[in-house]
């Protein structure tokens, strides 16, 4: 067996000019070999400052899906070698199993440049351009991309965000509904569908496709923002300030928070008033006066009104001469002289009625 190991590595060490393929990387296994036995026999074959002996290395960690030592062994490998665009290919390929998006993207440049082959490297260049948002040499990653498949559908979603994030949103809406012609049930053409109809204000099917995406991600604070505001250009209040909670409840934002409770407090929904206003207060958010006020009508029309007459409190020491908080506080007041004055005399009856009761002797 160790003859036909030998033969292997004869092929990788001579042929530096490989495509990256993963079927081609991980195939072969010598089940008796431990990866270190592996890794040994291969030093044992070659100079240990032999670049393409590196590279062989990085390839059988590779092999056995340990990403961090296949890095490290293709980066000494690069040192040696700087200019072989293979290595390259393949530390953008392990950066990208490591999750490490933007040095994937910054090493698959670099083989490009070089002019690496890899049947995979214009696709992968493209997505990158999209993931890590790079505007200048990205969109020709993506168009040319998109120039050699027109009529692949992840090309064509590629090239539908890149006109999106130009603000191209006729070319965007013109190429999505060719995706969408195609491929209705793709996840990836949902969410590029929800942004194109969120930008261009086509509210029905931007609502339609955003309801799609929270039952795949139920726990996506953003998506319920931006339906939120969908249903508030609606003029659909109810619906808004419900999805503005909900989004803050996975994306905890102040401004969010207030928008929710502007929405309740046009709807006079009391409860939901006193909510966000709890939450807004466990924040430390005092000095907004406008929502101290809505606070402090919400405690009013919910009959608490030592707690309305303690808002007011707070909104007179921010603001002493303000004349309709002194006018509500005053109304506050009356309402619970009044009720003291009710408990007093229902106290008084209790007691008179009591004291005119016969005693009962046992």
């Amino acid at each position: 067996m160790k003859i036909w190991f030998f033969i292997l590595i004869s092929l990788l060490v001579g042929c530096k000019q490989q495509p990256y393929s993963k079927d081609y990387i991980y195939t072969y296994k010598e089940d008796h070999l431990s990866l270190q036995d592996k890794v040994n026999l291969l030093k044992e074959s070659s100079s240990v400052k032999d670049d393409a002996l590196l590279a062989s290395i990085a390839l059988l960690y590779a092999q056995n899906k340990n990403f961090y030592k296949a890095k490290t062994a293709i980066s000494k490998a690069i040192k040696i070698n700087p200019v072989e665009p293979s290595y390259h290919l393949y530390l953008s390929k392990f950066q990208a199993d490591l999750h490490n998006t933007i040095d994937a993207y910054n090493e698959a440049k670099i083989a490009f440049e070089l002019g690496a082959y890899d049947v995979e490297l214009e696709s992968f260049l493209a997505r990158m351009a999209i993931e890590t948002s790079d505007s200048l040499s990205g969109p020709t990653f993506i168009a040319n991309y998109y120039k050699s498949n027109p009529e692949n559908t992840e090309a064509q979603l590629l090239m539908t965000q890149s006109y999106l994030r130009r603000h191209d949103l006729l070319k965007a809406n013109n190429l999505l509904e060719q995706v969408i012609g195609k491929d209705s049930l793709n996840e990836q053409v949902w969410k590029t569908a929800f942004e194109v109809y969120y930008h261009i204000d086509s509210i029905a099917l931007a609502i339609e496709y955003g309801n799609k995406l929270l039952r795949l991600e139920s726990n996506n604070g953003m998506y319920y923002y931006k339906i939120a505001s969908l249903y508030q250009k609606k003029n659909d209040l109810k619906k808004a300030a419900f999805l503005y909670t909900k989004s803050y409840q996975f994306l905890p934002q102040i401004e969010t928070l207030q928008l929710a409770l502007e929405n309740y407090s046009q709807l006079n929904m009391l409860d939901s008033i006193l909510f966000c206003s709890d939450s807004l207060f466990a924040g430390k958010n005092y000095n907004n006066k406008a929502l101290l006020i809505k606070r402090a009508r919400a405690f009013d029309k919910h009959y608490n009104y030592v707690e309305s007459f303690n808002v007011y409190n707070k909104l007179i020491k921010m603001d002493s001469t303000d004349s309709v908080v002194l006018a509500e506080q005053a109304i506050v007041n009356r309402k619970i002289a009044y009720l003291q004055r009710k408990k007093r005399e229902q106290q008084q009856l209790a007691d008179s009625l009591v004291n005119a009761l016969p005693t009962i002797n046992f």
